[in-house]
């Protein structure tokens, strides 16, 4: 998984085939179609904490964004459009209690 320093974060493009990380000349890109699992999940920053979701892909690649990418909002809105059956409350659940991780399963693919 990859992690970007906070100093310079990749810009998040939403599109109705999937999202593209731009760092740069640097991009990362993959399609909705590819998404076999959804993870939320808090990262432990001290002071405070930053909500992070992780995309599981049918390669087995790990993408990792979180809230301080520009156009992470526009992606969570993205997501919870084209995956059915994302819990209503699951950014509530990941929030509380505070410095805690609470991953927390957004969505995965059924079994075929």
């Amino acid at each position: 998984m990859r992690f970007w320093p906070r100093r310079r974060l990749p810009k998040v493009k939403t599109g109705d085939d999937g999202v593209s990380l731009v760092d740069g000349k640097d991009f990362t890109t993959f399609e909705w179609r590819s998404v076999v699992r959804i993870e939320a999940f808090k990262i432990d920053l001290y002071t405070v904490d930053c909500i992070a979701i992780e995309f599981t892909l049918d390669d087995g690649v790990r993408v990792c964004m979180h809230e301080d990418f520009e156009g992470f909002t526009s992606l969570v809105k993205e997501i919870e459009r084209v995956f059915d059956g994302i819990p209503d409350e699951w950014w509530t659940t990941v929030a509380f209690p505070a410095f805690e991780e609470n991953r927390t399963l957004l969505w995965a693919r059924p079994p075929k």
